[in-house]
């Protein structure tokens, strides 16, 4: 005896149908798009594998569902076989014929793909069986004739004579009785329905009647949706909504489609992109930067009505901003309390003069960077901001505050950030106080060398001056504070400072001490903070001297000033092996 050759587990569905020739629409269904690519829906189409297997027939919602053929062309297990049925998502369901290259064919009923139902199998050596099949097994009541005339008569189960049977031999002997898995076990007398009355006689026949009547259920729903999609077609048309996102900054967008049918076709500026049975699309796009994009759809239902829309999306062009670090005291790596006094100078806010912008917050967040990071106790600390930083107080803190507090071992700092102006022979410079007066510089500023005096006169350990302000005779602005002004030149000279001096300038002689509404701080300050807060250690040793925070803030103030279209670039007079950090 031979054995039958299993139905191999495929994927595919229809209903309906002509046996062994490929079908040709029955259901007169539109035909499917000619890119594969698309989503194939409620159509009659071909589509190739890429191992060369061919499908000719009806799909839904992108599977193979209703009537086709199926030819398996490319190199495989079921090269040359051929399927020509139903199918139900993509599985083979219902009624087909399935014929073997080595010349088998099985006709009968399918269910998710295997032979399961009524069904007649017949071999190329010349045996045939005909009766029930359970997944892809005989399982139930069946015939089975060999070539040579022998026949079996009886029950399967699991592709085995299995239960009452009766085999006869060719010589016309029989063989009646109880079979098991395939083996005769006893003799009896046995009692088989009529070979055709198909009555089922256990649990598996019950199941294959009731999956008959689910499959003729089927078949009448697929005969209503036909009528109810004609009459569609002539009472309701197709009616496109569309809704779109802003883009974002990158330019990303969402197209959100709706239509009221089930809809075979959506082109988007000519490109298909298939059907669906919701009419629902969700497509993102990358608007054009700096102008509006224009957007044409076109959809078609089942029945080639069709309804367009075009749509306009605008992206403006939006510029990329750095964002800076604030500053932040904390990050400073504490010093110890030293013998050191601090007089700290910020004005903003003049009267007739323009603003020096944000120079009254470079002092006072000075105030504690003079705590942390220069060891200065906030008693030893004089703040002078804007209208506290009249020329009669900036005159007493260096004439009566800071002699009352300097030994000789005392460190002393200076800090002032706001407008500073050359004198008219460009060999001095005034710190411009709120009520200074262009008209009277003279009488109404306070002379940097008369400073200078009164701190080499309190003879204390060091100086160290930071001055965010320009010698150019120009505000932070750019503007001009007192007409023909000559910039100044700060000169390491003994007769202006002695060694123990150490001045840190903003900027060259003729160039404009700038301030960055980013940074919210006069540039200078920002990155001299910056620095001290441990960004200016260049080799990591916990230190910084004046020779790396003067390289960085060449570095930093320089492509700050930069992005303004402005040069700035900061003086450094004193010993740049000197320690400024980190003692």
């Amino acid at each position: 005896m031979t054995t039958m050759r299993l139905l191999p587990i495929f994927s595919l569905i229809f209903s309906c149908l002509a046996y062994g020739q490929e079908l040709n629409n029955p259901n007169k269904l539109p035909p499917c798009p000619t890119d594969q690519n698309q989503k194939f829906h409620n159509c009659w189409g071909k589509y190739v594998h890429s191992d060369g297997d061919k499908y000719v027939g009806e799909w839904k919602d992108g599977n193979k569902h209703g009537q086709g053929t199926f030819y398996w062309i490319g190199d495989s297990l079921w090269k040359g076989d051929k399927y020509v049925g139903e199918y139900r998502n993509d599985k083979k369901h219902g009624q087909g014929t399935y014929t073997f290259a080595n010349g088998d064919k099985y006709v009968g009923e399918f269910k998710s793909g295997e032979n399961h139902g009524q069904g007649t199998y017949t071999f190329a050596i010349g045996d045939k069986y005909v009766g029930e099949f359970k997944s892809g097994e005989k399982h139930g009541q069946g015939t089975y004739t060999y070539a040579d005339g022998a026949k079996y008569v009886g029950e399967y189960k699991d592709g085995k004579k299995n239960g009452q049977g009766i085999f006869t031999y060719v010589n016309g002997r029989q063989q009646e009785g109880i079979w098991e898995s395939g083996n005769f076990i006893r003799e009896a007398k046995v009692n088989l329905p009529a070979p055709n009355n198909n009555i089922a006689t256990n649990t598996d026949r019950t199941d294959i009647d009731r999956e008959r009547q689910q499959l003729a259920e089927e078949r009448r729903r697929f005969e209503e949706e036909k009528q109810q999609r004609h009459q569609a077609k002539t009472s309701q048309g197709i009616n496109l909504k569309v809704s779109v996102t802003t883009p974002t900054n990158d330019g990303d967008y969402t197209l959100s489609i709706e239509t009221n049918v089930d809809t075979a076709s959506l082109k988007i500026d000519g490109e298909e992109l298939g059907g669906k049975s919701d009419g629902r699309y969700k497509i993102n796009r990358v608007a054009r930067a700096g102008q509006d994009t224009k957007v044409y759809i076109i959809a078609k239902d089942v029945y080639g009505n069709s309804d367009t829309k075009t749509i306009t999306v605008s992206r403006a062009i939006t510029e990329s901003k750095v964002v800076y670090k604030r500053l932040n005291p904390v990050q400073v790596k504490r010093q110890p309390n030293r013998d050191a006094v601090a007089i700290i100078i910020g004005i903003s806010n003049y009267k007739t003069l323009p603003k020096a912008d944000f120079a009254n917050d470079d002092a006072r967040v000075f105030y504690d960077y003079a705590i942390r990071a220069l060891g200065v106790k906030p008693e030893n600390i004089k703040l002078l901001v804007d209208s506290d930083a009249e020329d009669v107080e900036i005159i007493k803190a260096f004439k009566t505050w800071l002699p009352s507090r300097v030994k000789s071992t005392t460190d002393v700092y200076v800090f002032y950030s706001g407008h500073g102006l050359p004198t008219q022979d460009g060999q001095g410079l005034y710190l411009l106080p709120p009520r200074a007066d262009r008209d009277f510089i003279s009488r109404t500023a306070v002379q940097f060398q008369e400073i200078n005096a009164d701190l080499q006169a309190a003879k204390p350990k060091s100086v160290t001056i930071f001055m965010d302000s320009c010698y150019s005779g120009r505000a932070r602005s750019g503007e001009t504070l007192v007409a023909n002004a000559r910039p100044v030149t700060l000169k390491a000279e003994k007769t202006l400072f002695p060694d123990s001096f150490t001045v840190f300038s903003a900027s060259q002689n003729d160039q404009i001490s700038s301030s960055s509404p980013d940074l919210k701080h006069g540039i200078f300050s920002y990155y001299l903070m910056k620095g001290m807060e441990g960004d200016a250690d260049t080799n990591k040793d916990g230190k910084i001297t004046l020779g790396e925070m003067q390289a960085y803030l060449l570095e930093n103030v320089g492509r700050q000033a930069g992005m303004v279209d402005r040069k700035q670039e900061p003086q450094l007079i004193g010993d740049v092996g000197r320690v400024l950090v980190g003692k």
